[in-house]
């Protein structure tokens, strides 16, 4: 079960910009994320080439996370709003929920699901 402090540690790196960090430090070797419905990634070198590459495609992206943070045993929830600006220079705001299985206190994430509940372009 992951403590409270480690779960601050990863949002705090992906508050601060710091998004693959937290995606290298924290999710192991073998970690699937699914967006929607789509198909997940497997293994973390995809979950860092796919990262690497969205926040590449984009500017001035932030992220907060909005408390309270939910932690249940090994299942964290989190809630995210992102803004950025896309490749056309659209403005884009998302909300998100993302549900992680979190192995042990050091926070080892095992799988993720993101599900963005409210995206909108200006």
């Amino acid at each position: 079960m992951p403590t409270h402090q480690t779960v601050e540690c990863f949002v705090e790196l992906v508050e601060t910009g710091k998004g693959t960090d937290a995606l290298d430090r924290f999710y192991a070797e073998n970690a699937s994320m699914q967006e929607n419905q789509s198909l997940p990634r497997i293994g973390k070198p995809a979950l860092l080439a796919y990262e690497t590459a969205a926040q590449s495609s984009v500017s001035g992206m932030t992220a907060q996370c909005i408390r309270p943070i939910l932690i249940e045993g090994d299942t964290v929830v989190l809630r995210w709003i992102f803004d950025y600006v896309d490749s056309q220079g659209r403005a884009v705001h998302f909300e998100e929920l993302e549900r992680a299985l979190m192995s042990d206190r050091r926070g080892v994430v095992l799988a993720a699901n993101e599900t963005v509940c409210d995206r909108k372009l200006s």
